[in-house]
């Protein structure tokens, strides 16, 4: 996504009215086709994925003060216990560089053509505009609907 945009890197004010008013009906089918076409392409397995499920709690209240050496000794404690996590990491990567260095080497992946991704985006466009077209019918007989309900409530009332 980011060689999509250019490098650009806009606030997250922007980001998030861009998904919560633009992307929000279609931001499932553009990642799906674009996960599709990295896996065709080469460029993820798609054997592993990881989702975040962090939760952080939130709780201001009068009985929730903590004190400083209990701060300080949990921040040491953190930095020894992150130090640890990492080191594997960093050892993995260099691992992984080196692999990638030596793939690279071996066979190098063409880029991702221009077809290939107009080809992605032509079908994008076409299953939004379905997604349009069923939107608009729905909305064409709720009309109907409440037309025709206004209608008969309009009789009865004329009536008495």
């Amino acid at each position: 996504m980011m060689w999509i945009a250019a490098q650009q890197t806009p606030d997250f004010r922007t980001i998030n009215r861009f998904r919560s008013e633009r992307l929000k009906p279609s931001i499932e089918t553009v990642f799906s086709e674009l996960t599709c076409l990295l896996i065709e392409e080469g460029y993820v397995d798609g054997k592993s994925y990881f989702l975040d499920g962090t939760k952080m709690e939130a709780n201001a209240n009068k009985y929730s003060f903590v004190w400083k050496k209990s701060i300080i000794n949990y921040e040491e404690e953190l930095q020894i216990k992150m130090e640890e996590m990492l080191q594997p990491i960093q050892e993995q990567i260099e691992v992984d560089t080196a692999q990638i260095k030596q793939e690279d080497v071996m066979f190098e992946k063409p880029r991702i053509s221009s077809e290939a991704l107009q080809v992605v985006v032509q079908s994008i466009e076409e299953e939004l505009q379905k997604k349009k077209q069923k939107s608009n019918i729905l909305k064409t007989e709720k009309l109907r609907k409440l037309k025709k309900e206004n209608r008969s409530l309009s009789k009865s009332f004329i009536g008495k």
